[in-house]
C-alpha cells in the first residue's frame, strides 16, 4: 500500500510538472520576443548643436509650430574689413564683416567696448559697459526661415569680470529703419538663451525696441 501510494505522489508530481512546462515555454518565448522588439524599436536621435551663444539652458529648437526657429552662424572678427579706424584717442574702429544667410553683418569698437548691427548700420552705439570682446557665435531667430533678429554674446574682458558674459538681443534692420537692441541679459541668468529667444520673438514684426532691457546684475 504505501509503495502504491508513493507511485501515485510521483505520478501526481510529474504531471504537474508537464502541466507548468507549457507556460513556463510561453513566458520565455514571451520574453524573448519582447527582447527581439526591444532591440529593433527606433530611439530619439540627440539633439544637439555645436555652439550657442551661452550655454546656461540647453539647446535652441529647430522649430515649433508657430514657425519660429533658430539656426547658427560664426563669428570672426578677423574675417571682417575695417572700413574707418580713429587710433588716437577716443580710439574706434569700424569693420563690416561677410553677410550670413542674407544678413549684412557690422562691428564696432569704441574705445574697448564693442558693438553689433544687422542688416545696416545703426547709428546709436550699444554695448556693455565694462571693456568687451565679442563672442564667435550668432543666433539668428528665424520666422518661417527668415531671420528677423541676431542673439550674440559679450564676454567682459576685465580681470574682475573674468568669464562674465552677456547675451544681446538685435533686431535686423534696413537702411531706412536700422535695427535696435532689445535686450541685455547676463549669461547666468536662469534659462538665459530662452529669454532672449522669447524676447526677440515677441518683439516680431513690431516697429521699433522701446526701451532696451536689461536683465541681471551685470546686463548694463
Amino acid at each position: 500500500m504505501i509503495r502504491l501510494a508513493c507511485l501515485t505522489c510521483l505520478s501526481i508530481a510529474l504531471m504537474a510538472c508537464d502541466s507548468r512546462q507549457p507556460a513556463d515555454s510561453d513566458r520565455k518565448a514571451a520574453s524573448e520576443s519582447e527582447q527581439e522588439v526591444a532591440a529593433t524599436a527606433p530611439t530619439m536621435p540627440e539633439d544637439s548643436h555645436s555652439s550657442e551663444p551661452a550655454g546656461s539652458d540647453g539647446p535652441s529648437p529647430s522649430g515649433n509650430g508657430d514657425g519660429f526657429s533658430s539656426t547658427y552662424a560664426e563669428f570672426d572678427i578677423d574675417a571682417c574689413t575695417i572700413t574707418e579706424q580713429e587710433l588716437e584717442e577716443g580710439s574706434y574702429t569700424e569693420w563690416k564683416c561677410p553677410a550670413n544667410r542674407g544678413v549684412a553683418i557690422f562691428a564696432q569698437d569704441g574705445d574697448g567696448r564693442m558693438d553689433m548691427d544687422f542688416g545696416a548700420e545703426d547709428d546709436a552705439f550699444q554695448t556693455y559697459g565694462g571693456f568687451n570682446n565679442l563672442g564667435d557665435t550668432i543666433e539668428w531667430r528665424m520666422k518661417d526661415g527668415e531671420p528677423f533678429a541676431g542673439i550674440f554674446r559679450y564676454s567682459d574682458a576685465t580681470e574682475q569680470g573674468k568669464g562674465r558674459t552677456i547675451l544681446a538681443v538685435e533686431t535686423i534692420g534696413t537702411v531706412s529703419r536700422p535695427g535696435c537692441r532689445l535686450a541685455q541679459i547676463t549669461g547666468d541668468t536662469v534659462n538665459a538663451n530662452n529669454r532672449a529667444r522669447e524676447i526677440a520673438d515677441g518683439a516680431f514684426g513690431r516697429t521699433g525696441c522701446g526701451e532696451t532691457r536689461y536683465i541681471g546684475e551685470y546686463a548694463r
